[in-house]
């Protein structure tokens, strides 16, 4: 009866222990948003990727992207990958999770790259 209780013990102690280390919360800060020119030029204007990820486990959906005075020449992201929600945030992949290893990507053209901090996401763990 004692082994019994004693394994019961470490169980919960293995399963306390895993919880710690990998049942982290998800979060904005797990979504990444990367810039880089492509090497092509669009009407005069230096054309960058912009890759959004994430880093967490579990799917985020809702990922809002700050995007205030975000702008482009020549055509603009696809609306079901980026688009506006109002004048200073943007809604990525139309609201739709986000995966990790799944990156969202698009391109858009300007002089200088744009500052877009994430602003919200909802983890679906």
């Amino acid at each position: 009866m004692a082994a019994i209780g004693f394994k019961f013990l470490w169980a919960l102690l293995g399963l306390y222990i895993l919880n710690q280390g990998y049942a982290k919360k998800c979060g904005p800060s797990d979504i990444r948003v990367t810039q880089s020119k492509t090497g092509e030029v669009v009407e005069g204007q230096s054309q960058f990727e912009v890759t959004i990820s994430n880093t967490c486990a579990c799917p985020q959906s809702n990922v809002k992207i700050g995007c205030s005075g975000f702008s482009s020449v020549g055509p603009s992201p696809n609306p079901s990958v980026f688009r506006m929600l109002d004048d200073s945030t943007c809604i990525v992949n139309d609201g739709k999770p986000i995966a990790n290893g799944s990156p969202v990507k698009f391109t858009y053209a300007f002089a200088t790259p744009s500052d877009l901090p994430v602003v919200g996401a909802d983890p679906s763990c």
